[in-house]
């Protein structure tokens, strides 16, 4: 017989088991993709926010 405890404990498992794949399957999915980047960009400061 399995008493609550156990449960508790075998539910909170589970959970942990589940997230660990579903975030390892999204890792891989997002570092499969191969980022492009073409064009120019740049970056200023506006001094007039900063008084």
């Amino acid at each position: 017989m399995i008493n609550i405890n156990n449960k508790k404990h075998l539910k909170i498992l589970i959970f942990t088991l589940i997230a660990i794949v579903t975030l390892g399957i999204g890792y891989a999915g997002i570092t499969a993709i191969n980022l492009v980047i073409n064009g120019d960009a740049t970056a200023s400061v506006n001094l007039l926010r900063l008084i």
